[in-house]
């Protein structure tokens, strides 16, 4: 345990000292630069809860080591007991996490999805909502669906087309929920649910040891990141519900156990991209080839192999499915761009990649319950080492880095490390393990102490200070984004055309119905030609919403017309004057009914 503190005191350090550093860089420049999304979130949002979790651990430290802690230590291992004898039981967990994070959906959360992932998955359930696998590509506005959808969506103009480009389970859910009206509350459920599985997982790992279910139930459920990312419209809630329910049926090793975890893999290989299960799951296949469980390995690569074959062609499919009947030629496979594209995204020669990777991990370890550090510790560093199980559980994590560092280094936004969202469930039930060791370790009875007092201290530090911290900068950060979207779509025309140079990641407020039956119609400004903006001017009542519009509303600056290091063509500036301009907002030239 002693080491786990040291380790979480260099970790804290250092990410103390990163987001100081990064606080000396002109505030211009690192917001110039649009990648840098993830950079600032990590200033701003983890530098002072990496000083407040340096001051804690080391005070845990010192007191330990001169018994500073011998008076208090009777106190708090009596309050650990009476708190784990509270009949308070997973259930009752269970149904706290959903209540709170729905609430925080509609209030911290704003009931606003903030990014383009979220908002495509939405638009896809809107689609499925409809009864189809693919929208229609709308005559009227086909020609400028590039400005209507900026990023994320995937089109056949052969068949006239266009859909999410992220596989389609995520948005089925969504599309499930929102029959009832709880669309987005989807991510609350799975969180909420995600905390029983855990549970139940740890319960058939340590079937004799009565505590290690509720303690997995707690860790998962004080985890800042599990709780704030469940407010969002990610999929990455889905990943570890969907992991858990997986690792839950594999474990049960029977015939109807694998039938079931063969299904719920295939799903999970489909909620968004197909990468993030089949990585958690390599090891326990690997296994299988080790344990030379041929049926079973065999068994298992044939639906994997059929599942991901089928989520990686999914938009060739759904066209077909769709427009078979309609004239058109096949086009080029959108599941062949898919895997190209991969291929085309390695980014190893960038030394930009190593910061970004080395940022996200103390992310990672910034939106956790900070006991998780001091227990993975105990039980990767155990003498009588790790069962099979667990091994497999960190070489999940392990593996599932890979994509990141090779080709996804930057997150973007998120809260904590988005990418790892879905192995929370292995952090958790490793840090499950390390508590077993100290508890069954020679030195059981101080070990055991001081481990319940570190839990103690650091899950009182997280309910008491992280979670109110974070709602907070959860909230600062989006109320600006939504208060923005909600003017835009209260503007009283046609069409607003949105400039999304000078508000930061402005083109995450062009959003719209994919059948366009809401009015007014987002358009990206820099997205279209000079004669597709004259001609939408020609056509439309049209609005013009730039950062003077949504300054009031404390929406972030970059800045870019300003900015000398920004290179804008003489036609960037040609669409900004029109668009501002009094030719633009002299009314339509076509006749309402016409139009």
């Amino acid at each position: 345990m002693q080491w786990g503190l040291v380790l979480l005191c260099a970790l804290s350090a250092l990410g103390l000292a990163a987001g100081l550093a990064i606080h000396q860089i002109d505030e211009q420049a690192i917001r110039g630069y649009w990648p840098a999304m993830s950079t600032i979130m990590f200033r701003d949002q983890d530098t002072p809860w990496f000083l407040i979790l340096l001051i804690v651990t080391l005070g845990l430290l010192l007191l330990e080591r001169w018994g500073g802690l011998t008076f208090a230590a009777g106190h708090i291992d009596g309050a650990f007991l009476r708190v784990s004898r509270a009949p308070i039981g997973v259930p009752h967990l269970t149904g706290l996490v959903l209540l709170l994070v729905s609430v925080g959906t509609y209030t911290v959360h704003h009931g606003f999805v903030h990014s383009a992932d979220e908002y495509i998955q939405e638009l896809q359930a809107a689609i499925f909502a409809q009864g189809r696998l693919m929208a229609p590509i709308d005559p009227e506005w086909g020609q400028l669906l590039g400005a209507l959808h900026p990023y994320f969506i995937t089109h056949n103009e052969e068949f006239g087309l266009f859909a999410g480009a992220y596989r389609p389970v995520f948005a089925a859910l969504l599309a499930i929920f929102d029959l009832v009206g709880l669309g987005r509350l989807t991510n609350a459920v799975l969180t909420a649910g995600s905390i029983a599985l855990v549970a139940a997982v740890a319960r058939r790992l340590w079937p004799d040891h009565g505590q290690a279910a509720i303690l997995a139930a707690v860790l998962l459920a004080t985890s800042p990141q599990v709780i704030f990312a469940g407010m969002s419209g990610f999929a990455w809630p889905a990943h570890l519900f969907f992991n858990l329910l997986w690792l839950w049926l594999f474990l049960r090793d029977d015939v109807k156990g694998h039938l079931l975890a063969a299904l719920v893999g295939i799903l999970a290989a489909g909620l968004h991209q197909v990468h993030a299960h089949a990585l958690f799951v390599l090891p326990f296949m690997l296994g299988l080839v080790i344990e030379k469980r041929w049926r079973l390995a065999a068994f298992y690569l044939f639906s994997y192999g059929l599942g991901h074959a089928l989520w990686v062609f999914w938009h060739d499919i759904a066209a077909y499915l769709v427009a078979s009947d309609l004239p058109g030629g096949a086009g080029t496979s959108r599941g062949v761009f898919y895997l190209t594209e991969v291929l085309d995204r390695f980014d190893l020669a960038n030394p930009g990649t190593y910061g970004l990777i080395g940022q996200n991990l103390l992310r990672f370890v910034a939106w956790q319950n900070p006991i998780i550090v001091p227990l993975v510790l105990a039980a990767l560093t155990s003498r009588s080492g790790v069962s099979p199980t667990l091994r497999r559980l960190a070489w999940g994590i392990a593996l599932s880095m890979i994509p990141y560092i090779l080709i996804m280094p930057n997150q973007y936004f998120a809260w904590g490390y988005r990418y790892l969202h879905g192995l929370q469930g292995n952090m958790v039930l490793l840090a499950v393990s390390g508590w077993i060791v100290l508890s069954t370790s020679a030195e059981m009875k101080v070990r055991l102490s001081r481990a319940r007092r570190a839990l103690f201290v650091f899950t009182l530090a997280t309910l008491l200070v992280a979670f109110p911290m974070r709602a907070w900068q959860v909230e600062e950060f989006l109320a600006p984004m939504a208060k923005s979207l909600r003017l835009i779509e209260d503007r009283q025309s046609d069409v607003v055309l949105v400039d999304a140079w000078d508000i930061w990641f402005g083109w995450d407020l062009v959003r719209n119905d994919p059948f366009y039956r809401e009015r007014p119609i987002k358009l990206g400004l820099q997205y279209l030609t000079l004669d597709q903006l004259r001609d939408v001017c020609a056509r439309y009542d049209v609005d013009f919403v730039g950062y003077d519009d949504v300054a009031h509303l404390g929406a972030p600056f970059v800045g870019r017309y300003d900015n000398p290091e920004f290179d804008f063509s003489g036609q960037d500036r040609e669409l900004l004057a029109y668009a501002r301009g009094p030719e633009c907002h002299d009314g339509p030239d076509t006749p309402p009914d016409n139009r």
